[in-house]
């Protein structure tokens, strides 16, 4: 009777640890198959961040394209405050509504179904929330700028985009498996640091006065909108009021030479004025020396921060060094440079196709040399030849960067450029011409002499400078620009 007790107690202490057993499996089994599931539902957590990241990528990309080209995103011509950008992930895109513009993103451009979800394939009120968007920040019908000079944000009139970039908002959701991740970030174009000297800046400058060899150089900041063939003094033909300006640290607006209005400057003389030092002005010509040979009157303007300096220990710095990089190796792995190219790879029969089309950069080697050319000196009558002389296409648009590593010669028909002209050697300015015969909208730098070419007569200021940063900036922003994240929050 005892042994059987005892069996039956072994039995039951058996089926008691085998269910102890059972439990305990299913408790692990339920244990494995929850964390697993908290593991996948954390790596789509994960992942739809990622994918979100990779949305705004594409949108940063695209704003940093040229103009010209068809994946570009941006706004073109006068800023929009209601302007918008919606990408989607499809080809069958609807038609524009009001302000916003759709596009397809570039993950399906060749066909190929998206594989990162950070947007949607239609645009409706049950996607509205999640598809990629592209808008200036702005509060009505006013847009909120970055100064890069004193870092703040400024409100204002679309038309300071002249002087400032605007801020972007980019608006992408990310979505991976059962999860969704909102980012909002506001973005604004880097202000690249250009090293300009001056509107024009040479070792020597030397100038005829007899025959009226005239030159024209304006420091001041002008608008990226200045009109082809304006003239840096509002007193001769073709003159007119596109002098940029901007506001300082506590909000008030600085004006340079002229104000907006037509009102004089704040100060009568202002060769040396803190309100154009501020809002940064240069001057208008710098130099080692300056010979203006005696005779007939010189037609001069020069008008900048000061109109003139005077500077014997002045160097002109090297390209590089002028556009921002820290070597001429770090310049050429950024930029992609056109090589010896004929006049039609570079430049235009008219502005407006200069306009329409992305900047260049040129180099121009001592191979594409076509000449030489008898200039004036003042220390020899019969005047010097400059050998190695590349003379710039005659009655051509253009704008980008040119760099030319020997001598150049202004021909008598003139060129027009909007950005930077950099001359290792020697610049050679036309015996004849017309009024704005050589038009530059940005800066002209030249690490030798300014010669006016020997025998004839020129007309009217054939030479213009109209010193503007913007054209210079935007240039090398379509090679080497980047932007700066100014905000980046998540939201639920």
């Amino acid at each position: 009777m005892k042994r059987m007790d005892r069996k039956g107690i072994a039995l039951v202490i058996s089926l008691m640890v085998l269910l102890a057993l059972t439990a305990l499996g299913t408790a692990l089994m339920v244990i494995t198959v929850s964390e697993t599931r908290q593991e996948g539902a954390y790596k789509w957590y994960l992942s739809a961040l990622q994918v979100a990241e990779a949305g705004f990528c594409e949108a940063i990309q695209r704003l940093r394209l040229p103009e010209s080209d068809p994946l570009y995103i941006g706004e073109t011509g006068t800023l929009n405050p209601n302007w918008m950008a919606i990408i989607l992930l499809t080809n069958d895109l609807p038609p524009n509504i009001g302000d916003t513009v759709f596009y397809s993103s570039t993950q399906i451009t060749n066909g190929v179904s998206p594989v990162l979800l950070y947007s949607a394939e239609s645009f409706n009120n049950s996607t509205e929330d999640i598809v990629l968007k592209v808008y200036y920040k702005h509060e009505g019908n006013s847009i909120w700028f970055y100064d890069e000079r004193h870092q703040r944000e400024v409100l204002g009139d679309p038309s300071l985009g002249d002087m400032y970039y605007p801020i972007y908002v980019i608006e992408v959701t990310g979505r991976s498996g059962l999860s969704r991740r909102k980012i909002i970030a506001e973005v604004v174009k880097r202000q690249i640091s250009v090293n300009i000297p001056g509107g024009l800046a040479a070792a020597n400058a030397y100038f005829v006065a007899k025959g009226k060899r005239d030159i024209a150089v304006c420091g001041h900041v002008h608008k990226e909108s200045t009109p082809w063939g304006t003239y840096a003094s509002d007193t001769d033909p073709g003159g007119s009021h596109h002098y940029c300006y901007e506001q300082d640290a506590s909000g008030n607006e600085l004006y340079h030479v002229r104000r907006q209005d037509g009102t004089p400057h704040p100060v009568d003389n202002p060769e040396v004025n803190p309100e154009c030092s501020e809002a940064g002005c240069i001057p208008g010509i710098v130099t080692t020396s300056w010979s203006l040979r005696a005779g007939n009157r010189c037609d001069f303007d020069a008008y900048g921060n000061p109109d003139v300096l005077i500077d014997p220990d002045y160097t002109t710095p090297e390209i590089w060094e002028i556009l921002g990089f820290e070597s001429e190796a770090a310049m050429l792995s950024e930029i992609d440079w056109l090589t010896d190219p004929s006049a039609s790879e570079y430049t235009y029969d008219s502005s407006a196709a200069a306009d329409t089309a992305s900047p260049k950069f040129v180099h121009i080697t001592p191979a594409l040399a076509n000449g030489t050319v008898r200039v004036m000196d003042p220390d020899n009558p019969a005047g010097v030849i400059i050998d190695s002389v590349y003379s710039l296409p005659a009655g051509r648009y253009g704008k980008g960067v040119l760099w030319i590593e020997g001598s150049a010669h202004i021909q008598n028909k003139g060129f027009k450029w909007k950005g930077l002209i950099y001359v290792e050697h020697h610049l050679i300015t036309p015996k004849q011409g017309t009024p704005g015969a050589f038009w530059v909208l940005g800066s002209v730098c030249v690490k030798g002499d300014i010669y006016p070419e020997k025998g004839g007569e020129a007309g009217k200021k054939p030479i213009q400078v109209l010193y503007c940063p913007r054209t210079i900036d935007n240039s090398i922003n379509v090679e080497a620009g980047s932007f700066h994240i100014l905000k980046w929050r998540e939201v639920r």
